[in-house]
């Protein structure tokens, strides 16, 4: 018996509620006794219990067209799931179980699965994206977000090392020794990274307290702030330069985020802004859009970052991509690999590697991570 069901490929958690919509299309009537169960994982951990935030069973008894849901967080971290089939009303829930414990990770997987018995007739899984900050805020104080950033192979310190090189040659550049700099949501912080005694004043803000207070021993230097990278606690244009490093594509708004973050800077001063490029080769040749992380909710291409420095009268001073996705399995069917890290990632190879980082600059539209340099208007 095949069973045909049609679901919004993300959907987003904000203000504390989801909410889902799909489509059942069964060839003849659901069996007696037919149930569908929402069963939610985190994106990057499917184990049971510690990675699985629960499970809820509906009879699907005369349920057939439009069905609709509601995701809505309790008090106490709780949590209450409907479904809802036009024209007979909410479904009945059968049972279900719920990991209180579970900690949001900014994506979940959530499986809909129809039986008939024992048998899952259909399957089909949500991307459900966690926007709201409150929730966010948990997931990124866990201590695995305290730990300073190790390469660990041959590849990720290929594109390690090209990034800090780019960015020290453009600090050095855009920024002046006597500047007020805000490194907004920066975890350890590239200015500690990239090694040399910067003599700007460096105010670090990050929402994890923890890391905070780990980084404030290792640069004590620096100024270490505890602050939502969407609320940041700083006066209108206190920076005379702020670095965004890998943080917009992490914010449930970019726009609001861009905004806050350009409140704080002074008019005429400079923001320098990194983040993974929704349409990178790999993007385009496959023709999809896959995450570079699960922890990624807002990533965007090139073009869409332009369009949105634009709208805020940003002036372009410099970009720069970060290594290109050239070599593929051209040959084979279906969907292309990514050769250089699958096939290539060896001591030997480094000089190719490193060779790779430098073919983003040639086209940054395409290139796996970017980099822009802008001016705020004023002054």
């Amino acid at each position: 018996m095949s069973r045909t069901m049609t679901t919004p490929q993300r959907v987003e958690l904000k203000n504390g509620a989801a909410e889902l919509a799909l489509t059942l299309a069964p060839p003849e009537p659901l069996p007696a006794g037919a149930t569908i169960t929402l069963d939610i994982y985190a994106k990057t951990w499917h184990v049971h219990p510690e990675g699985h935030l629960g499970w809820w069973q509906f009879a699907l008894e005369g349920a057939t067209g439009e069905l609709t849901g509601r995701i809505g967080l309790l008090s106490g971290d709780g949590l209450e799931v409907t479904l809802t089939a036009a024209g007979s009303g909410p479904l009945k829930l059968l049972d279900h179980w719920f990991n209180p414990d579970f900690v949001w990770e900014p994506a979940e997987d959530a499986d809909l699965v129809i039986r008939e018995g024992d048998r899952a007739i259909d399957l089909d899984r949500l991307e459900l994206a966690v926007l709201d900050p409150e929730m966010l805020q948990r997931h990124y104080s866990q201590d695995k977000h305290q730990d300073r950033y190790v390469p660990v192979n041959v590849f990720g310190e290929a594109f390690h090392e090209s990034r800090l090189a780019n960015l020290e040659h453009y600090f050095k550049r855009y920024i002046k020794d006597s500047d007020r700099v805000l490194d907004v949501g920066s975890g350890y912080s590239m200015f500690v990274l990239t090694a040399p005694e910067w003599e700007f004043d460096v105010t670090c803000c990050d929402l994890d307290h923890a890391a905070m207070e780990k980084m404030r021993v290792e640069a004590p230097q620096f100024k270490w702030v505890e602050g939502d990278a969407m609320n940041v606690p700083f006066a209108d244009g206190e920076f005379d330069a702020i670095f965004a490093g890998e943080v917009i594509e992490h914010v449930p708004d970019p726009r609001a985020a861009l905004g806050e973050w350009l409140r704080v800077l002074k008019p005429g001063g400079v923001l320098i802004l990194t983040t993974p490029n929704k349409d990178r080769m790999v993007n385009r040749v496959n023709k999809e859009h896959a995450w570079v992380n699960p922890e990624h909710i807002s990533e965007m291409s090139y073009a869409e970052l332009k369009e949105l420095f634009s709208e805020f009268g940003l002036k372009l001073l410099a970009r720069r991509g970060i290594y290109l996705e050239f070599l593929f399995n051209y040959l084979r069917r279906g969907k292309k690999v990514d050769l250089l890290p699958a096939r290539f990632n060896e001591p030997r190879y480094k000089t190719l590697l490193r060779g790779s980082m430098w073919l983003g600059r040639l086209m940054p539209s395409r290139a796996f991570d970017l980099i822009f340099v802008l001016r705020k208007p004023g002054a």
